[in-house]
């Protein structure tokens, strides 16, 4: 695309996508609410209130926010990784962009043929015991100064978890409300949880940088061991011969 347009006209493209789906939720997706209820400030922070006091809740929207905010870190970070320090093009920064996506996408469908031999918050744990283990090697080869394909090649394996760990931690969290009314606050309150975590991890990331990739292997491997702390203090593993998940 960049071929065709500067790169304000990415943006451009963009804001029409966004206006074209704007109109598509307007004009064709009907509404399944069948009585109107007055929404009032005091009662949805109320329900907010309500939802974080479920330890599940809280402790699986506190790991996909963590979890969003490495793969932020990665994307914020990416030209800087690829292109300024690995000297590739930016027509092999889309393809490395891209396998990386695809990893993200194969591992999200590995997750539900996993999930029948597998309890998910075990899928959870194991997905972030690879995340922090991988962390500790990326930074080792980014101090050691190797080659940045290998570099590249075990960020791909930092990623890939991800993709375990979105649909995963997201169906645990709201697995307690699937049946209520609070189902719609629950999934506004865990998305928005995601994107301000996020927010805090690309701004401590981007505090932290001292123009190395060094100080980015340090913030992917903060994410990845204060993963690996929550998940191995507060998630219990469910039997092996269980399907139902345990916090």
């Amino acid at each position: 695309m960049l071929r065709l347009l500067q790169w304000e006209g990415l943006f451009e493209v963009l804001a029409v996508l966004g206006v074209l789906a704007f109109l598509l939720v307007l004009f064709f997706l009907p509404e399944t609410q069948t009585q109107k209820v007055a929404l009032r400030s005091e009662n949805i922070l109320k329900v907010y209130f309500s939802l974080l006091h479920n330890k599940r809740f809280a402790i699986y929207s506190l790991i996909a926010g963590i979890v969003n905010g490495a793969l932020m870190i990665y994307v914020a970070n990416g030209p800087f990784l690829i292109i300024e320090k690995g000297g590739f093009s930016s027509d092999a920064f889309s393809i490395i962009f891209s396998i990386n996506a695809l990893g993200l996408m194969a591992a999200s469908y590995l997750t539900t043929v996993v999930q029948k031999r597998m309890a998910t918050n075990n899928l959870v744990k194991c997905a972030i015991f690879m995340m922090a283990i991988v962390s500790i090697i990326l930074l080792t080869a980014m101090y050691i100064h190797a080659s940045m394909p290998v570099i590249l090649c075990i960020l791909f394996f930092y990623i890939f978890p991800i993709g375990v760990l979105f649909p995963t931690t997201t169906e645990l969290a709201l697995m307690p409300f699937a049946e209520t009314n609070k189902s719609g606050s629950a999934s506004a309150l865990f998305g928005s949880i995601q994107l301000g975590i996020a927010f805090i991890c690309t701004v401590v990331a981007n505090y932290i940088s001292d123009g190395t990739t060094v100080s980015v292997g340090i913030a992917l491997l903060f994410c990845g061991v204060l993963l690996f702390a929550i998940a191995f203090s507060k998630i219990r593993l469910a039997p092996i011969t269980s399907s139902h998940p345990t916090t």
